[in-house]
């Protein structure tokens, strides 16, 4: 909107004009679609449907947290070899989905690798990320394979607990994950 004044300063005239933005807006939304695809296939495992390794190198690492998990499936070796290697994809697939749902939308579940996988947790006590890995455990050793129901799966955690940056807690996260590996099954919290 613009006008003029006369010398009295009083209003000469009012230009008023308007603009349509209906194609700009549509375009910005379809450009925003295509960068959310676009992070899909780039951020997202294609097995396990949760976020990979790439999404924790390119936008977690250095973001500060409270604890890090580092968990992986027992014995997988022998998951593959007595349920197949479509059995293997099922026991990452279910367990993905059992991790993922256990978290609030501000966590992060990905796939580190392998049967390996990774959670952050951005606001967390020590007492409730013991209970939550607790749960987990219970609800992993549930997960029935569609073709060999009798192939027991079971994991390991390991957690860092202390507020830190993603990077800094992975080291102590592995560690904890490591003593527990030489239990199976269970977890290990360390504090720092």
């Amino acid at each position: 909107m613009a006008g003029d004044r006369k010398e009295d300063g009083s209003i000469a005239h009012i230009v008023y004009g308007c603009m349509d933005t209906t194609d700009a807006k549509l375009q910005n939304l379809e450009q925003q679609k295509m960068i959310s695809e676009y992070e899909t296939k780039v951020y997202v495992d294609s097995l396990s449907r949760i976020r990979n390794r790439k999404f924790l190198d390119d936008k977690l690492i250095f973001e500060p947290c409270n604890a890090v998990v580092m968990a992986d499936i027992d014995l997988f070796k022998t998951v593959n070899d007595t349920a197949g290697h479509q059995g293997g994809d099922e026991a990452i697939q279910k367990v993905a989905e059992i991790l993922e749902k256990s978290v609030r939308k501000k966590d992060v579940v990905l796939r580190y690798g392998g049967d390996e996988f990774m959670m952050v947790f951005f606001d967390i006590t020590k007492e409730n990320l013991e209970k939550k890995l607790s749960d987990l455990k219970s609800a992993v050793k549930k997960i029935t394979l569609s073709n060999n129901p009798d192939v027991l799966i079971t994991m390991s955690f390991g957690g860092a607990f202390g507020t830190e940056l993603v990077n800094n807690l992975i080291g102590t996260a592995d560690k904890a994950l490591y003593e527990s590996k030489k239990v199976r099954n269970t977890y290990t919290v360390i504090e720092i």
